[in-house]
């Protein structure tokens, strides 16, 4: 069986501390995980979003396309009280997945 990169999706508290990580999803694809990421940052805009925190006009979808453009970069979004996290795995047998 070839490896395949896989992704874990992690959510957390603002520090990302191992206790607060709860395994959201798994992901065999960026394009997957793109897009379960950006569903879980616009369910929870309420939590994490308020236009007063920024010097310019910016609308909560474009907050959102902000937000998973980082995540998408780095593998982690670094705003608000509830962040993602995803871990890479690259799986060597079924057993390990």
């Amino acid at each position: 069986m070839n490896s395949k990169e896989m992704y874990l999706l992690f959510e957390g508290d603002e520090w990302l501390s191992n206790d607060s990580l709860v395994c959201m999803g798994l992901f065999t694809s960026n394009k997957q995980l793109e897009a379960a990421v950006t569903q879980l940052i616009r369910q929870r805009i309420e939590d994490n979003f308020d236009p007063r925190d920024y010097d310019y006009d910016i609308t909560a979808e474009d907050w959102v396309k902000e937000q998973v453009v980082e995540f998408m970069e780095s593998k982690q979004t670094s705003e608000g009280s509830v962040k993602f996290l995803a871990k890479q795995i690259i799986p060597n047998k079924l057993e390990e997945i």
